[in-house]
């Protein structure tokens, strides 16, 4: 129950401040736009989305390799994303 109600008290700080956003920077705008990225994390969700997009067989070794992509996920969402937003937000 801890972890459900961290990430959904995350998610929604998450959506206000995007929108707040809207009336700024478009570079603050996608930052926080991609961090949302990770409301919709779950693997077992994910291959359904995923599915449901024609992009899956719904098996996580199918087509869409969800080991290179939770890699890419975290990379581009946690450590490139954040080093961006330092540098334009100092």
């Amino acid at each position: 129950m801890w972890t459900l109600a961290n990430t959904s008290s995350g998610c929604v700080k998450l959506f206000e401040h995007l929108n707040e956003s809207l009336d700024g920077s478009s570079l603050r705008e996608l930052y926080i736009w991609t961090k949302t990225l990770s409301c919709y994390k779950d693997p077992d969700d994910l291959l359904i989305y995923l599915q449901r997009a024609g992009l899956s067989n719904g098996r996580a070794d199918g087509e869409f390799h969800m080991q290179h992509f939770s890699f890419y996920h975290d990379t581009v969402t946690g450590y490139i994303a954040n080093a961006i937003e330092a540098e334009k937000h100092p």
